[in-house]
């Protein structure tokens, strides 16, 4: 009997002893990624127009490109077509020609910008910059009361599109959606909208 409670004993003390020197299986706590953000804001760049029949014209060609590795390169409308913008290229910047009509009418050209923001990076010379204006922005627009603006007809909608704080979010980033918000609000769109090649 004495040697059963010794056995007793001596197990006890070991499982006592596993317990001090950090042999307990208690769960360690993880820490959870940051909410994703993720956005494509495209724009108005430009507009081109056909040359007619046998004039010369001094306009770049529509060049089509792939999409460059790691790139979403997310199309803003059916049947645009993804080609070399008419500027130096830049990582994160991507440029989609879209006709306004359908037979000979002028090309639009979009500039596409990546953001992400967790960790900052994408097509802009600041990425931090843009999306700290990005947050500004979006709680500016939260705060919107009744306006009147008149403005004037649009080629097409700025519009910033994507993941936001891990919530799904689409955003006008025209000069139009910044009427009556102040100057700080039409700053945070000059950051995020800004002219082709910067």
């Amino acid at each position: 009997m004495r040697h059963v409670v010794l056995i007793l004993l001596l197990v006890a003390t070991a499982a006592a002893s596993a317990g001090c020197l950090g042999g307990s299986s208690a769960p360690h706590r993880r820490h959870s990624p940051a909410p994703r953000t993720e956005l494509e804001i495209t724009y108005l760049a430009t507009v081109r127009r056909e040359c007619p029949a046998g004039v010369r014209c001094f306009s770049m060609p529509l060049r089509r490109v792939r999409c460059p590795a790691g790139s979403r390169c997310v199309p803003p409308a059916a049947g645009a077509r993804l080609v070399r913008c008419p500027a130096a290229p830049m990582a994160g910047v991507h440029c989609y020609a879209l006709r306004v009509e359908r037979v000979h009418g002028p090309w639009v050209i979009l500039q596409q910008r990546d953001l992400s923001c967790s960790p900052a990076a994408g097509g802009y010379a600041d990425a931090a910059a843009a999306c700290r204006a990005l947050a500004d922005y979006l709680s500016r627009m939260r705060s919107l009361s009744g306006r009147m603006c008149m403005c004037p007809i649009q080629l097409w909608q700025s519009l910033a599109e994507g993941t936001f704080g891990g919530r799904p979010v689409t955003v006008d980033v025209s000069a139009c959606a910044t009427c009556g918000l102040g100057h700080a609000a039409i700053a945070d769109r000059v950051a995020l909208t800004p002219a082709l090649g910067r």
